[in-house]
């Protein structure tokens, strides 16, 4: 399952980034829809994407990927390497 979230004019808060956190106990992969009340340039949405991305290798303890679609930044959860 494939959670949303818009991130609008507020920005990142504690309280969206505490949500983010959450919502990777249920999901593997998260998409964050950047609106233009927030911003349109492509540098600052990867300089979000790459902040999100830091919190949540730091209170996760796990590692992170993120893309960006447009004005879209998907999260992925990375699985662990198997071992055979």
């Amino acid at each position: 399952m494939i959670l949303r979230f818009d991130l609008g004019k507020k920005g990142l808060t504690e309280n969206f980034l505490e949500n983010i956190k959450i919502a990777f106990n249920n999901s593997d992969t998260i998409k964050i829809k950047v609106l233009k009340s927030y911003s349109t340039d492509k540098s600052e949405i990867k300089q979000i994407a790459k902040k999100i991305e830091d919190f949540l290798e730091k209170h996760r303890k796990k590692h992170f990927i993120n893309r960006i679609i447009g004005h879209t930044i998907v999260l992925r959860k990375l699985r662990k390497k198997k071992i055979i």
